[in-house]
């Protein structure tokens, strides 16, 4: 076989397992997040979500707290602890995040939440991955995993 047909060869070699390899992951459209997309909310509405987890973690156990509401702790978690405003007109710091992310070392949320939902993973940057609430929480989560916050 003369060199350019084994390359021509090895090249469709290439692409053939590439292209088997990407749909053997046996997901559909319908399962797959938009990693690259996040909720834009105010401040007032962040506000009130940081204040609804205060009350959650203060007035219930991890178990009964409603998969929603853990998937909205979790995106509170990673807005405070990754946000990072281009014009440094919001500040994630103080009064209720300061509270907030206390209440969360309070209840040890990290260390507890991984025996709700046990069938985590881990995520870049030392985080977790929960499947079943399709959510990352610490590490490096993706832009859908937090709330890009628009100022009014």
């Amino acid at each position: 076989m003369s060199p350019i047909k084994k390359h021509i060869s090895l090249i469709l070699t290439i692409i053939i397992l590439v292209l088997f390899h990407n749909n053997s992951k046996g997901q559909t459209n319908e399962g797959k997040i938009k990693t690259d997309s996040s909720k834009t909310i105010t401040l007032s509405e962040l506000n009130i979500r940081v204040d609804r987890a205060i009350l959650l973690l203060k007035t219930k156990q991890l178990l009964e707290i409603s998969d929603s509401d853990h998937i909205n702790i979790m995106l509170c978690n990673n807005t405070i602890s990754h946000y990072i405003d281009k014009n440094l007109e919001i500040r994630l710091i103080g009064g209720r995040y300061r509270r907030f992310m206390k209440m969360m070392d309070k209840t040890n949320y990290v260390t507890e939440i991984l025996k709700v939902y046990p069938n985590y993973m881990s995520n870049k940057g030392l985080g977790w991955y929960f499947p079943e609430l399709k959510m990352e929480l610490n590490g490096l989560p993706g832009d859908y995993a937090m709330f890009n916050i628009k100022e009014k």
